[in-house]
């Protein structure tokens, strides 16, 4: 199956759509315990999608009167469903032997292909804070500047309603100092001194460059909106789990500082290092790595 039931705002996506691993689609929760089944936004709408059956289940809010067409195209780029997944895992699972591994033990990661402005923001948001934090953070902006997408839930807000919505309300949304890169960020969009859209035709280190212009924005950082909003997928980002996991299976790595990892990383992984470093960082978290690797 490969079909649209529109009528009732739900459809099943074949022939195999994975399990979702590390997504950085922040602002998505899980609603279901053993079925995985979670709620969030893609752009305009929100969408409760479920994995049942070997399929991938969309449902829409039928009261939002939803943009059917739209939803779908928004859904299959958002999840890359076009690309030949097994492809990708069966060159990297070439590339180093424990990497072969937990890719056979957990087929099918995937990197989310996000809009560049909401992937930009959240990573600005990152920066020197935990995981629940920033989930907190930008549900909390979403639901004081962000228009309702369905299912009680709000969009992202968008640069211009970043920067007109004033100190008091990042504050309130606990930004901390990232409140003020953000605003400066959402200012230079604004003006055009970055073009967002423009960076799709950059090649890969132009657009670093161009990103690195705003505020708050390294090169860990950059990397990041390369790799999830650009789906640059041989770019290779960096944080201490990911040098981690690299000096488990490359030890020289250790004493590198990360910029020189992540050259290491994309050298060693090719085309795509941007999954091999998400096989990494998961793995490393959970602590399997260190089982297999040592």
């Amino acid at each position: 199956m490969d079909g649209v039931d529109l009528s009732r705002g739900r459809w099943g996506i074949a022939p195999r759509v994975p399990r979702p691993g590390r997504g950085e689609g922040a602002d998505y929760g899980e609603v279901a315990g053993q079925k995985l089944r979670y709620c969030g936004v893609i752009g305009h709408d929100a969408l409760i999608v479920s994995w049942e059956d070997g399929f991938l289940h969309v449902q829409l809010d039928p009261s939002m009167g939803y943009d059917a067409d739209r939803a779908e195209t928004s859904v299959r780029r958002y999840f890359a469903l076009g690309e030949d997944q097994a492809a990708m895992e069966r060159e990297l699972a070439s590339k180093h032997p424990v990497l072969g591994e937990i890719i056979k033990k957990r087929p099918g990661l995937r990197i989310l292909r996000q809009d560049p402005w909401e992937c930009l923001a959240s990573f600005i948001l990152s920066v020197h804070n935990n995981i629940p934090a920033i989930e907190r953070t930008i549900e909390a902006l979403c639901e004081m500047l962000g228009r309702p997408a369905g299912f009680g839930r709000k969009t992202y807000p968008g640069p211009h309603a970043v920067l007109s919505c004033g100190e008091a309300v990042l504050n309130s949304a606990k930004c901390g100092f990232r409140g003020r890169y953000l605003a400066a960020t959402a200012r230079k969009i604004i003006s055009g001194e970055v073009d967002l859209n423009g960076i799709h035709s950059l090649p890969t280190p132009a657009a670093r460059s161009e990103l690195m212009k705003l505020p708050g924005v390294g090169r860990k950082v950059a990397d990041c909106v390369l790799l999830f909003a650009y789906r640059r997928l041989e770019v290779f980002p960096v944080d201490v789990w990911v040098k981690r996991a690299m000096a488990r299976l490359y030890p020289e790595t250790n004493s590198m500082p990360p910029e020189r990892v992540a050259e290491e990383g994309e050298r060693r992984f090719g085309r795509y290092a941007g999954l091999a470093q998400e096989y990494l960082y998961w793995f490393e978290r959970t602590g399997f790595l260190a089982k297999i690797a040592g």
